[in-house]
């Protein structure tokens, strides 16, 4: 008889950075999401659309939300 452990993966931990726009009205902000935890791989979004980079560029002001799955 042997014995095995399943257990879950750690926290999802999520932190962001930004960069500002240069200068008004137009698109060349950033975000940048660091994620640790949870299960590999990840991906990111703003707005819907999945993508496998944790980098979000030529963004216009404004407040995103950001998704980690």
């Amino acid at each position: 008889t042997t014995s095995v452990s399943v257990t879950q993966p750690s926290q999802l931990n999520v932190s962001l950075s930004s960069t500002n726009i240069s200068c008004g009205g137009d698109n060349s902000g950033q975000i940048v999401v660091t994620a640790t935890g949870g299960t590999q791989p990840y991906t990111y979004s703003i707005g819907g659309t999945e993508q496998s980079s944790p980098i979000f560029s030529n963004l216009f002001a404004g407040n995103y939300y950001v998704t980690v799955k």
